[in-house]
């Protein structure tokens, strides 16, 4: 457990991004797996708010910026603020991590996305790295990474009804390589929007 814990909030910014993104990885090709193999088919859709905030009445700029603001001021937002907190060590954010990459694979394999994929997607990484989703999970990941000395609350476990304020919040404790990794992971979210955006308007 020591281990683990010296690699997820290691000291060197790029080892915990590389970790906390080969696990996340690990966790979609899981849920998709499920997914495709046991789910029913659009089993899933409609149980997120998320398409309801996207424009697709207008042209690629309208909906892009509805994808965007959606991903970064709500699903980025949410990243950010879990990170304010700690379970004993572990920062919460990366639990909202995992729950996006997993529930992203959960998805594909089911084809529970607003927008019908006609059927049900076998694993594939191919697959994968081309979709917009994607590179806006990536961008998440790069957001929890950059962000987890922003903790200011204190828990011993995940089932304490109250957490423990430990110290002030300031944007101050972020190092320089972390800004790199939260500004790029805000553009990994914009190109994935972009992506996005296409794939509505144009199939």
């Amino acid at each position: 457990m020591r281990k683990i814990k010296n690699i997820l909030i290691n000291d060197r910014l790029t080892v915990r991004l590389a970790t906390l993104w080969l696990i996340g990885l690990l966790l979609n090709l899981f849920g998709w797996t499920v997914g495709y193999s046991l789910l029913p088919e659009q089993l899933l859709q409609g149980i997120f708010p998320g398409g309801g905030f996207i424009s697709t009445g207008g042209g690629v700029v309208d909906t892009l910026i509805s994808i965007v603001i959606f991903n970064i001021i709500i699903a980025g937002g949410i990243v950010v603020a879990s990170n304010l907190f700690r379970i004993r060590w572990f920062p919460l954010g990366y639990l909202v991590i995992g729950i996006h990459w997993t529930s992203y694979g959960l998805f594909l394999g089911t084809n529970s996305f607003d927008i019908d994929q006609g059927t049900k997607i076998a694993p594939s990484l191919s697959h994968l790295l081309s979709s917009p989703g994607f590179f806006e999970i990536t961008g998440f990941t790069f957001i929890a990474a950059a962000t987890i000395n922003l903790y200011i609350y204190h828990q011993e476990t995940f089932f304490q009804m109250s957490a423990e304020k430990t110290r002030q919040w300031t944007l101050k404790r972020l190092k320089g390589k972390e800004i790199v990794s939260l500004v790029l992971g805000i553009g990994l979210i914009f190109w994935g929007a972009y992506k996005e955006s296409l794939s509505i308007l144009f199939g």
